[in-house]
This record gives C-alpha cells, sequence and structure tokens, in this order.
C-alpha cells in the first residue's frame, strides 16, 4: 500500500467520522425537541481499481418510518377532534346539571310543581301565588340560559373554525416553501434534515387541525393530501376558504368551506373531506351535536308551555278576569271553523254566581244564550266572531272579535268570563279546546306559536303575501348538497305544498310535505332520500295581517322550532298581578244565579300542580323520536341525551389520547433519540477519528524516516 492510498483512507476517515460526530451531537442537543427523528450518516467504501481507498459520506438521512408517521398523523387527528367538540360540551356542563342540583331544569320543574301543590292549601294566598310565578320564571329563564349557552357554544365554535383555517392555510404554505428548499439543498448536495425536521413539526401541527395523509415528493420534501387525496401542498399550496359568521344561534345559515387547489384557480367543496383534526370536531359540534341540543330545548319549552296552559285554559281564577285577548294563531278571518264538540262560555258575577251561559255546539254550528233561541256559528272562524259577538252585544253583555290572527272577548257590567269546554263531547281544533288553542287564558305566552296543530287543512285558502322560502339542503356529512328558492303562489295551502313537492325547483328530491288531520305539516324523507336534512334558512313571506310567516305557523326550520326556548314568558297580566292566576275551577252546569267559582277553590292548581306529569305529545327533535309522555319524562330524555354525548365525547378523548400516546411511543423508539445509545456511539465515532488521525500521523512517521534514510 503506497503512503497516498494511506492519506486518503485516513482522511476519509476522518471526514466520516466528523460526520457521524456531528450527526450524533445534533441527536443528543436536540433529545428534548418535540417531533425531532434522529439523523444517521450513511457510508459507503471507496474504491479506486478494485482497491480499498477509504470510506465516503453517501447520506445524512432521517430515521423515520413512513407507516408510524401516517398512524401517529391520523391518531393526532383524532386527539385533536375529540378534544375539540368535548372542550365544546364541557362548557355546557353547568347548565345540564343533575336532578338534583339546585338550579339545574329539572330541579326548577320540580320545584314549579312544587309551588301548585304548596298553593292549594290556601289557593288565595298572595305569597303562594308569587312563588308560583316565581317559579315559573325561574323555569323559563333556565330554559332560555340553556338554549341562550347552545348557541354561544355554536358561535364559538364557528370562530375557533375560522381562526383554526386561517391556521391551517399558513403551515400548509410553510411546508411548501420547506419543500421548495428541502429539493434545493438535497440538489446542491447538502444537509437538508434540518429543513426536513423543521417540515416533520409542521406536519404534526397541521395534522392537528385537519386530517392529513403524507407521502414521500420526488427531489426531496413531501406532498400533502386528504385522507381521500385531495391534494394540500407540494410545491405550492391549497388555500382553504371559509368565512365565520360568529353567529350560533338557531336561524344562523353557513357558508360552505372551499379549497383553491395548488397552483390553480380551481375551486371545490371541501367539507366532505375534512375526516378528522380540530375543525372537523369544530364542525361536528356546529352542524350536528349543538342544532340537535337547541332543536330538543324548543321542543321542550312548547311542552312546558303546552302542558301548563292545558290546564290554565280549563280552570278559571278568582275573580274570573272581565276581558280575555287570545294569542296570535295565525289565521285569517276566512279560514274554515274547524271546531267540532261543544264548549260554554259563562259569565260570572263578582260573588261567583253564574249570570249568563253561553253555549256553543260546533258540530251542531249553533250558538244559544242562556237555553235560548239558537244562532248559527257559520262556517269561518270570522263568521263564528261574528256570532259570537252578536249574541254578546245584542244582550248588552260584552263582545268578541276576531282581529288580525286573535279572538278577544270582553264582559259588560261587572261580569268576568269563564270558559269550560264540554266534559263528554269537548271542543277541539288540532287537539284543543276552544281557550287553549285561542289562548283565551294562557299562562305562559309568546309572540309566535309554541304548536303547530293549526286546524287548517290542505284546501283552505293560504293567505300568505308574494314572498319565498330559501331551503338548505346538507348530506349526511354535513355538506351543503343543494339550496332551493320556493317562491309562494296559487291560492290554497295545497298549492303551497305542490310547490314545496315539486321534484324540480321545490325540494321534492329529498323531502315530502302534507297536512294531517290537526292541521299539522309533517314532514317525509323521500324515497331514497333518507340521509339528506332539509332546512328552512329564510322565509320573507307573511299570512294576512298576522305578521306571521309560513315557517312560523307551521314549524318549518330551526328558526321556528329551536327559537321557542327563548320566546316564552310569564303572561304578563298573570306577572304583574297573581290574583289572575287560575286556581279555581268553574261549575258551569248549575242553574243560572247558581255558585259556580269560589275563592277556596284549589282544583285548578292540582291540575297545574300535576301538569308536568300528564301525557303531552313531543315532535321528533335532536335526536329524540316523537312520543307522547310526561314534561319531566321528555326533559330527562332532552338532557339524557345531551349528557351522553358530551360522556361519549369525553371518552373518545380519552380513548384517542392514549392511541396517540401509544402510536407516538412506537415512533419514538424508530425516530426518536436514544440518549445512551448516541453518547455510546459518540464515544465510538470519537476514537474512530483518533484512530485516523493516529493513521495519518504514522504515514507523517514513514514519511519521515524514508527521508532521513535517503539522506
Amino acid at each position: 500500500m503506497s503512503l497516498s492510498s494511506i492519506l486518503s483512507a485516513a482522511t476519509s476517515g476522518l471526514a466520516a467520522s466528523q460526520a457521524q460526530i456531528r450527526s450524533t451531537s445534533t441527536n443528543v442537543s436536540n433529545v428534548n425537541t418535540p417531533g425531532y427523528a434522529r439523523i444517521q450518516t450513511g457510508l459507503s467504501t471507496r474504491t479506486v481499481d478494485g482497491a480499498g481507498m477509504g470510506v465516503d459520506v453517501t447520506t445524512i438521512t432521517r430515521a423515520t418510518n413512513i407507516f408510524l408517521q401516517r398512524a401517529s398523523l391520523s391518531a393526532q387527528g383524532d386527539q385533536a377532534a375529540a378534544a375539540a367538540l368535548n372542550s365544546l360540551w364541557t362548557q355546557l356542563a353547568p347548565y345540564l346539571g343533575t336532578a338534583n342540583q339546585e338550579g339545574a331544569l329539572t330541579s326548577r320543574l320540580s320545584q314549579l310543581s312544587a309551588a301548585f301543590s304548596a298553593s292549594t292549601a290556601d289557593p288565595s294566598s298572595s305569597l303562594r301565588r308569587s312563588q308560583v310565578v316565581a317559579a315559573a320564571q325561574n323555569l323559563l329563564s333556565e330554559v332560555s340560559n340553556l338554549s341562550q349557552t347552545v348557541s354561544s357554544v355554536r358561535a364559538q365554535a364557528d370562530s375557533q373554525l375560522g381562526g383554526q383555517i386561517t391556521s391551517a392555510n399558513d403551515l400548509l404554505g410553510q411546508i411548501a416553501n420547506l419543500n421548495l428548499e428541502i429539493s434545493r439543498t438535497k440538489a446542491q448536495g447538502g444537509d437538508s434534515t434540518g429543513s426536513e425536521n423543521q417540515q416533520a413539526a409542521v406536519i404534526d401541527q397541521l395534522s392537528q387541525l385537519i386530517g392529513i395523509r403524507v407521502d414521500t415528493r420526488q427531489g426531496g420534501g413531501v406532498i400533502v393530501r386528504t385522507p381521500d387525496g385531495i391534494t394540500l401542498a407540494d410545491g405550492e399550496a391549497a388555500t382553504i376558504n371559509y368565512a365565520p359568521t360568529g353567529q350560533g344561534g338557531p336561524n344562523a345559515v353557513y357558508g360552505a368551506i372551499t379549497v383553491t387547489l395548488p397552483g390553480s384557480s380551481t375551486t371545490q367543496g371541501f367539507d366532505a373531506h375534512i375526516e378528522s383534526g380540530s375543525i372537523a370536531g369544530l364542525l361536528h359540534a356546529r352542524d350536528g351535536d349543538m342544532p340537535d341540543l337547541l332543536r330538543s330545548v324548543g321542543e321542550l319549552a312548547s311542552g312546558i308551555a303546552d302542558a301548563l296552559n292545558e290546564a290554565h285554559n280549563a280552570a278559571s281564577s278568582f275573580p274570573p278576569p272581565a276581558s280575555m285577548a287570545g294569542r296570535q294563531t295565525g289565521l285569517l278571518s276566512a279560514d274554515s271553523l274547524g271546531f267540532t264538540g261543544k264548549t260554554t262560555i259563562a259569565l260570572v258575577n263578582a260573588n261567583g254566581s253564574l249570570a249568563h251561559k253561553i253555549a256553543i255546539d260546533f258540530t251542531a254550528g249553533t250558538i244559544s244564550l242562556d237555553g235560548g233561541a239558537t244562532v248559527s256559528t257559520g262556517t269561518t272562524v270570522g263568521s263564528f266572531a261574528t256570532a259570537l259577538n252578536g249574541v254578546l252585544t245584542g244582550a248588552g253583555l260584552g263582545t268578541a272579535s276576531f282581529t288580525n290572527g286573535a279572538l278577544s272577548l270582553s264582559a259588560s257590567g261587572g261580569a268576568g268570563i269563564a270558559i269550560q269546554d264540554d266534559a263528554t263531547t269537548p271542543a277541539s281544533r288540532g287537539g284543543r279546546g276552544l281557550s287553549q288553542f285561542f289562548g283565551l287564558n294562557d299562562f305562559i305566552q309568546s309572540d309566535r306559536p309554541t304548536f303547530y296543530q293549526t286546524g287548517l287543512s290542505a284546501a283552505d285558502t293560504h293567505g300568505f303575501t308574494a314572498g319565498a322560502m330559501q331551503f338548505q339542503i346538507r348530506n349526511a356529512a354535513g355538506v351543503v348538497v343543494d339550496t332551493k328558492s320556493i317562491t309562494v303562489g296559487g291560492t290554497t295551502i295545497q298549492d303551497i305544498l305542490n310547490s314545496l313537492n315539486n321534484t324540480a325547483s321545490g325540494v321534492g328530491l329529498y323531502s315530502t310535505f302534507s297536512l294531517n288531520a290537526n292541521g299539522e305539516l309533517v314532514q317525509t324523507p323521500a324515497p331514497g332520500a333518507e340521509t339528506y336534512s332539509v332546512n328552512l334558512t329564510s322565509d320573507n313571506t307573511t299570512r294576512g295581517a298576522t305578521g306571521l310567516s309560513f315557517s312560523q305557523i307551521f314549524g318549518v326550520g330551526d328558526a321556528a322550532r329551536a327559537a321557542r326556548a327563548t320566546d316564552v314568558e310569564v303572561n304578563p297580566l298573570i306577572a304583574a298581578s297573581n290574583t289572575k292566576l287560575a286556581f279555581a275551577k268553574a261549575d258551569l252546569g248549575g242553574a243560572l244565579g247558581t255558585i259556580a267559582l269560589t275563592s277556596g277553590d284549589a282544583r285548578g292548581a292540582t291540575a297545574l300542580a300535576s301538569a308536568f306529569e300528564t301525557s303531552t305529545n313531543f315532535s321528533a327533535a335532536g335526536g329524540l323520536a316523537a312520543v307522547t309522555t310526561s314534561v319531566n319524562s321528555f326533559a330527562s330524555q332532552v338532557l339524557g341525551l345531551a349528557g351522553s354525548r358530551a360522556a361519549r365525547a369525553d371518552a373518545a378523548e380519552v380513548a384517542a389520547k392514549d392511541l396517540t400516546t401509544d402510536v407516538a411511543a412506537r415512533r419514538g423508539s424508530v425516530d426518536g433519540v436514544n440518549l445512551d445509545e448516541d453518547l455510546a456511539n459518540l464515544t465510538l465515532y470519537q476514537q474512530a477519528y483518533n484512530a485516523s488521525a493516529r493513521l495519518i500521523q504514522a504515514a507523517q512517521d514513514m514519511m519521515d524516516t524514508l527521508l532521513s534514510i535517503r539522506s
């Protein structure tokens, strides 16, 4: 072996040892750097004419395993999605409460029932009545607070969604820029591991925002795609587009999330491609769990109002009110009367004695005063109000009117009004008696209908001014797949139904609409479209002078149904004067002059105390099926479903965290720094360096010896 070959081998050994020492030192210094993958130096034998001439440093690479990396990214995405959803549910926990928690919703229900029960001992007690009003206000306040909090959490989810999409775009841009830097460094034969480690850390951050898949890029770097193959970053980055509204109420409408592909102006829908990451968790909360809870709380509010109003309208205060102003029904004077059965409107003197009785037989279509001659009710709501007014005014007893959707009654001469449906064949429209349907003696009031059994038929004139309803259709993944604008036309309600059910211009491809026997609008998924949701997003129709839209009257869309939770309140007349609480029941079967009402009667209070245990009809809402049950039972179902979803979100986060930890440990065993191993290697490489240096020294000694012999 020549001296030159010895020197060549030695110097290459020095260079190789230096490279290995440098790599190992970098590993040791980054032992606590999150996401750092250890680097390793690749060596190969240098040969000249078949003879070994030392060693070459071929590559400096990161010790990674693509399969473990993908598993880690997937686990991180799932954990982030679960954590985002769980954090929002955690905020709602204080409002969901437990059955025995003071101030919780179920506790408020019990407190109101208890206040009614306590009042039966002394129904004339002002203190007991005040406690009833306060308990009712607390209950409705709790329902409203829950709904408003859910809306606030939903708005928060939308705002966070916008911020996290902005962050995702920034990270995608960093990945694309690092791709160019890595490719350039590799092309120049440099060490790109620093940039690759930096890029790996950015990729880990991105995976926590949105589900991704990473593939090796030719020339260096990576290609980032969604799990189903949409390219997000290569030499350039995609741009995810979304404008948050910051709204969360039941009438909130959100735009679609789109993506502009790298190096292109092509934009396409992106919602369906978001499979994991915190963005997916926020979307699940905003478009799934939170709207479901809003709908179910709105249905609960309706049930509370309906149960209390049914009992209150069947009872009477003492003394009875001199006038009654009904709720806004959304009906027009020309609408068919639609009542069957019998009812009695009585005028009661201040001492509780029966002054007059007006017997109404809707089935026969007659009205009579004190058993006298009958008068026809006519066939419309307006004709009935006119006939009733004629009977009252003709005898100088009072007035009746139906104006802009509301029925009003008043008595003259110091008398009060008490209404009672017949015990055998009670008056009924849409399943409710005369007083309850018109809301003449409601305990709970709202500016808009809280129930949607209108009693209308498809043949009734619709009476809506020209206007349009906007619908948004989403698939099972929550992606908006279609929008429809339906203009009100024709003359009857059936004409509107036909427009809704049109498969071309309407929503008939996804849902069909019909009226049932109670005049309730029934929405049924079209065959094969069971997984699509059809929701009304805007409605500028108005029915006559009622001020109510089609959606408000028939309960179409979340804005109408979910908003009931914040619209209900204790009747302001009762809140101002608790003597108007209907704690008694009128006995209207006796002769004129007999006592019909007494101050000590507590039968009305007893009925109100058990109102939350009587059967009430609830429509399907928020994951709960349509059911006939008590208010207490339905409240438990609402809170139980919410609680189970919150618990599921918490369990999902724990499970995802455990999986992430396990995968990270497996990944770290491959690409992580082992301090003991690297310190041992560092000693080994230092010794190799010393050996190469001694070889050079030996060559130098040989040269000196040869030169000295020659001389």
